[in-house]
Order: structure tokens, then C-alpha cells, then sequence
């Protein structure tokens, strides 16, 4: 506004300048999908959570940065139109408005560049996942070890037996959380060649398997919370305009410092269903998962308590892929 009536002199063309920029903005933000209005929007957008962190992000923190130098931008060079003739010349006012201007703009551009690019990672995962059309093996037990490090790192050491068809294929594939890093795959208590990339993870089957191999898998990392639901039929971030949606939650796996919730959409373990895939695997249970002293763990079946943060579950039946929740929980009971 400043700038404006610094440089139009007429209250009347100001004004009108001024309605024209604010229509102009609203219908821009009416217009763009959700992940552009996520990266810029100039207010918080996110329900009050007791679970979802408020600490901002650094993207968030950029962004806000980014408006207050365009801000001081402007009512610098608002000010060089206004300059007296005994103070700083107006090529100084200028340069100082160009330098945060130009500050801004460079920031508000990688903040929308860092959005643009999860996105286009999603895509990349959908259209890898799409690659390798429905899965052929079939896991049939899950045993081993999970080390949660809430807010640090996520560490599993899992055995899965898993059905092959006949004849046995050459490679396995597996979906995979990309935030995971793989550190070892072994079959049949043999080391094995793997590739983790796009959310797959391949591991070449030994020459001569047929049946039934075990593949076991140690990795660790944090789970992103962007690989889940590859086959959903809606991306709420490509959304235009008013996007309800968000109001349902956005985020599909929590590993915060006071929080874990580990959802199986994410694919934290290693998981076989894949595109053009309608039946899911049941499977045999016997995870151990050791969280920090004082949690609470709650996970398939009847938790059997170990010590020390320590909780063992091995339900009777066969269960779908599954989740795993801890935090220092308040346990009720009649």
C-alpha cells in the first residue's frame, strides 16, 4: 500500500490497485492445488493436534523469512520514492530494495522447488510400483527385532518366510519405505544381492531355490510418511481450490520424540503387495520391539511385557501387514 501511494499520488488509483492485487491473490490461491498453497500460504493451515508436531519445518521457516524481506523490500523502495533530497539517494534505497527483494524471491522459489519435488518423488514411487505389477511370492511368517529411537531412527532385523511360485523367480521384489535404508539382505542365511531404490527393494534369488526361501532384512532409517497409499485414486495435494480433505489428517506415519505410530500403509516392513494386487497377505507373527524405558507399546495381538521397554507380540492367528504404536501411554483398566 505504501509503495503504491508512493508511486500512483492518487488515493483513487490506489485504492483501485490495491482491490485489483488482493482479488487477484485470492483468485490465484482459489486456482492452485493444494501442494503450491501448502508451500506459500502465509498463515498456518493445519488443525490443533496433540499428536502432529507444531515445531515448523525448515521450508516453513524459509518461507516466513522469505515474506518479511519482500516486506522491508518494498517499504524500502516505497521510502526511495519518498526521499527527501538531504538524506540517502535513491540509488542506495534501491539496491538495499533489490538485495531483499531478490533475497526473497530466491527463497520463496526453493521452498516451492523442495514442494515440487515431493511430488514428483511420489510420482516416481507410483510409476515404479506400477512397474513391477502384482506381486508373485507370498510371505508367510515374520519374526525378528524393532528398535524404536523415537525422533532418531527406526531399526529392524526381520526374517520372513516367503512362498515362491513355480518356477522360482529370479528376483524378489519387495515395497519398501524409501526413508529406510537397507544394510543387509541375506536368503536362506546366505548373503544376497539387493537394490533398494524407489520404495523397491529387489534381492536375487540364489540359483537352485524352489518352495520356500527366507529372506532376512536389516535396515534403519525414519520412515517417510509420503510412501503411502500409492494406489489411492486421490492425491489430496493435487487438489485445486477448497480441499477438505486435509481436515482428515495428511500425515500417514508419526516418529516424533513423544510419538510412534507406525501405520502399515507406510510400508515400514518389507511388504509384498504390489500394483494390480487385490488379496493382502496373512501372516505369522513374532516381533520383539524394544522402545525407550516407561513406553508402552501396542501391536498385534496380546502384547507380552519383557522388561525394560521391551514387548514381545506373537498372535495365535495369521494377521494382515501390521502397525506398531508407543508412547508413554496412560494404561486404564477395569
Amino acid at each position: 500500500m505504501f509503495l503504491l501511494a508512493a508511486t500512483l499520488r492518487s488515493r483513487l488509483a490506489t485504492a483501485i490497485v490495491a482491490l485489483g492485487i488482493l482479488g487477484l491473490g485470492i483468485w490465484g490461491f482459489s486456482r492452485a492445488p493444494a501442494w503450491l498453497n501448502e508451500a506459500v500460504a502465509l498463515a498456518p493451515d493445519r488443525l490443533v493436534s496433540d499428536l502432529v508436531s507444531s515445531i515448523p519445518d525448515a521450508a516453513t521457516i524459509v518461507e516466513r523469512l522469505s515474506v518479511v524481506a519482500a516486506a522491508a523490500g518494498v517499504l524500502v523502495l516505497a521510502a526511495a520514492f519518498l526521499i527527501r533530497p538531504d538524506t540517502y539517494s535513491r540509488i542506495r534505497y534501491g539496491l538495499v530494495a533489490t538485495v531483499l527483494v531478490g533475497t526473497a524471491a530466491a527463497g520463496i522459489a526453493s521452498v516451492v522447488g523442495h514442494a515440487h519435488a515431493e511430488l514428483t518423488a511420489r510420482d516416481d514411487w507410483v510409476r515404479s510400483r506400477e512397474s513391477v505389477g502384482g506381486s508373485l511370492v507370498d510371505v508367510r511368517s515374520l519374526a525378528g527385532d524393532v528398535l524404536i529411537e523415537p525422533g532418531d531412527s527406526l531399526h529392524i532385523d526381520v526374517s520372513m518366510r516367503v512362498g515362491l511360485p513355480a518356477p522360482a523367480p529370479r528376483r524378489l521384489v519387495f515395497l519398501f519405505n524409501p526413508g529406510m535404508t537397507t544394510r543387509e539382505v541375506r536368503l536362506d542365511d546366505q548373503p544376497a544381492a539387493f537394490e533398494h531404490r524407489d520404495g523397491l527393494l529387489y534381492a536375487d534369488v540364489p540359483a537352485g531355490a524352489d518352495g520356500e526361501v527366507t529372506v532376512a532384512v536389516r535396515a534403519d532409517g525414519i520412515p517417510d510418511p509420503d510412501f503411502a497409499y500409492l494406489d489411492g485414486a486421490i492425491d489430496y495435494r493435487t487438489i485445486i481450490g477448497a480441499n477438505p480433505l486435509r481436515n482428515l489428517g495428511t500425515e500417514a506415519a508419526l516418529f516424533d520424540g513423544g510419538y510412534v505410530a507406525l501405520m502399515p500403509g507406510v510400508h515400514w516392513l518389507p511388504d509384498t503387495t504390489a500394483a494390480g494386487q487385490l488379496r493382502r497377505d496373512y501372516l505369522s507373527v513374532d516381533l520383539v520391539v524394544q522402545s525407550p524405558p516407561g513406553w508402552q507399546v501396542a501391536g498385534p495381538g496380546r502384547r507380552e511385557a519383557l522388561g525394560a521397554g521391551r514387548y514381545r507380540f506373537a498372535p495365535d492367528a495369521p494377521v494382515p501387514p501390521i502397525g506398531i504404536f508407543a508412547s508413554n501411554y496412560e494404561r486404564f483398566a477395569t
